[in-house]
């Protein structure tokens, strides 16, 4: 350790020292970045963004430069790998200088002291940042955060590489492996890690009975469930100094991409290989099983929706009930109670689409609509800022916007009368065949007598025979509710 010490104290000029020490939100960065940050397990990250002069290895820029299990055991890895981002045809073994995320000697200490941001970086068009989140618990290990931010007009394909993928530079830069390093468990349980595993664990010694591990385990999380993109290729493997995976991505015109990855320290007591790469293994399983307001933690809404690798947090879509509607007025659907995600308040939500059952659509946190009576459907889907949408559906019944009362016969006239009660404002009509269209406007919801007078055959019959049938419609067309119709048919009598 002492040679890495003695590096720290090396003041060093690199060609990428001109950039303004300024980080994506505009806040200032701290020069000579060196922070000491321990995880909710008491495991220590060491951040520096040392640089060697000339830039041929950054060891551990953008990274950790040592760890330190509790009790001051010896740490896991040397220096955390490197950031690479190439063209997305790059070989591995050609990656430069001009490939590697290298920034100035800076860095920023935000989301109370548990993040450490390092500088933006012009790379391949894109605007790239590295950051580390220590988790406070209880879930123990640093979130790894590489962000692409593309400011053109155009696309922009890339391979990011996280990790140190060249042979020759174990002094400088490593996750831990080296000679001696063991891949000792993967998500799948073939200890071979490939993209269709998520993640591994390397520790010093097979893991067998009695034998003990001389540095903590390790496990490397490099793909959550859920994610649109998977690494495109993972390299760890018993005896190997190189430990790195690779994602190949396009990042759309002014949009964001983001890849989350952990490292996990797992020792226990007595140094056992085989109990801490249990632990480590139990780790790196809880990562894939936890809630979205602790993997997205600090990270801003824009980033949250570029993550590629890992399901974006889902909303909640939330109708209010509804109650006591009737076709006479609009029904207004609430959807106002609809949340970004739950734990995360930088998700808001961004967009709201409403469907009703008889075709009728809408925008907005709430729709007013008017149905005709009857049950009916309505579907809301709410998009959040952090880049997932989800749906929920309301059923409900609508009430006729009047209802029609008692009849009564006029024997001597022949005519009928028939009450009408209605709960809204609007023209009421009754109108048929063989009868006389009447008509009035009503101020306000209330009870009004209609009059039945037949007219034509239905009067000739009735006065030929004393009895006739009249077949009535009665209308209320509403000021903003939906137009309703009853139909009755009445006896209608003449004489004794």
């Amino acid at each position: 350790m002492t040679a890495r010490r003695l590096r720290r104290l090396i003041p060093t000029l690199f060609a990428l020292a001109a950039l303004s020490l300024v980080s994506a939100a505009g806040s200032a960065l701290a020069a000579d970045c060196d922070i000491d940050i321990r995880d909710g397990s008491d495991y220590l990250f060491d951040f520096n963004s040392e640089v060697s002069d000339p830039p041929r290895v950054a060891a551990a820029y953008g990274g950790v430069f040592e760890g330190e299990a509790p009790g001051g055991r010896d740490d896991s890895w040397d220096d955390w790998g490197g950031i690479f981002v190439a063209a997305p045809s790059a070989d591995l073994a050609g990656l430069g200088v001009e490939d590697r995320y290298l920034g100035p000697n800076a860095c920023e200490v935000v989301a109370g002291g548990r993040e450490v941001r390092y500088p933006v970086v012009p790379m391949k068009g894109l605007e790239v940042q590295h950051a580390w989140f220590v988790d406070p618990g209880p879930l123990n290990g640093a979130r790894i955060l590489t962000v692409l931010r593309n400011p053109g007009a155009a696309p922009i394909s890339v391979k990011l590489v996280q990790g140190f993928p060249l042979e020759g530079f174990r002094d400088e830069v490593d996750l831990g492996s080296d000679s001696g390093t063991v891949l000792a468990a993967t998500s799948d349980g073939t200890r071979v890690a490939t993209p269709t595993s998520t993640w591994g664990v390397t520790t010093d010694h097979e893991p067998l009975a009695g034998s003990i591990d001389f540095d903590p385990a390790l496990a490397h999380v490099w793909d959550g469930p859920g994610g649109a993109t998977r690494v495109a290729e993972v390299f760890a493997k018993t005896g190997d100094e190189r430990l790195y995976w690779t994602w190949v991505a396009t990042v759309p015109p002014g949009g964001t991409s983001s890849f989350i990855s952990y490292e996990i320290q797992a020792t226990v007591p007595d140094a056992s290989a085989i109990a801490e790469v249990g632990q480590a293994s139990a780790q790196a399983q809880a990562r894939q099983a936890q809630g979205p307001a602790s993997l997205y933690q600090g990270m801003s809404a824009a980033e949250i929706a570029g993550t590629m690798n890992w399901a974006h947090p889902a909303p909640t879509a939330t109708i209010k009930s509804v109650a006591g509607a009737n076709s006479g007025r609009p029904v207004l659907l609430d959807g106002s109670g609809s949340l970004g995600a739950a734990g995360l308040p930088q998700c808001g939500i961004v967009s709201y689409a409403w469907k009703a059952d008889d075709g009728a659509t809408a925008t907005g946190p709430t729709f007013s609509h008017a149905f005709k009576p009857g049950a009916h459907k309505a579907m809301l889907t709410v998009t959040s800022t952090c880049g997932a949408s989800t749906g929920a559906e309301t059923s409900f019944v609508v009430a006729p916007s009047f209802k029609l009362g008692k009849v009564k016969l006029n024997r001597s006239k022949g005519t009928a009368t028939v009450k009408v009660t209605t709960l809204a404002a609007g023209k009421l009509t009754l109108s048929g065949k063989g009868v006389k269209k009447v008509s009035k406007k009503l101020a306000k919801p209330g009870t009004v007598t209609l009059v039945v007078k037949p007219t034509g055959k239905v009067r000739k019959r009735l006065f030929a025979r004393g009895d006739a049938k009249a077949k009535i419609v009665v209308s209320l067309t509403p000021a903003s509710g939906a137009p309703t119709s009853l139909r009755k048919t009445l006896p209608l009598k003449l004489g004794d």
